[in-house]
């Protein structure tokens, strides 16, 4: 990881306007990809707690399994976290809606949804897009 990248990532989860001034946009999630085992994960993770926007991490093979296991296939609630009462807010600055971040992206397996293969991953991303 490169102190850019570090420092990209500073911007957006402070809500620092530099960040725009940049080419991005504040109000539109991220996306960090790259080779396996160059940190990722864990750099995000140093962020996952923070004033602005925290977020949850699960895994892209997590959220297929349990899609498989659900009859309504609502993929939507993999993208918008709701967090219950104020106890369980404090651990995210009293924030009552959080994001995710989707862990290991590719390497989840289709499934079936009404017959039909679904990528699931894709599905939200798309949801969340439209």
């Amino acid at each position: 990881v490169n102190r850019e990248q570090f420092h990209l990532l500073t911007l957006y989860f402070t809500n620092d306007k530099r960040f725009e001034e940049k080419g991005y946009s504040l109000r539109k999630g991220i996306m960090l990809y790259g080779n396996v085992g160059t940190g990722k994960t864990e750099l995000l993770k140093a962020f996952q707690f923070n004033r602005r926007k925290c977020f949850e991490v699960i895994t892209a093979i997590n959220i297929t399994g349990k899609v498989k296991q659900e009859e309504d296939h609502t993929f939507w609630k993999y993208y918008t976290h709701y967090v219950p009462g104020a106890s369980g807010q404090e651990r995210y600055y009293l924030q009552n809606q959080i994001g995710w971040m989707i862990d290991d992206f590719g390497t989840e397996e289709p499934v079936n949804v009404f017959g039909n293969k679904v990528d699931p991953i894709m599905a939200i991303i798309l949801h969340r897009y439209e």
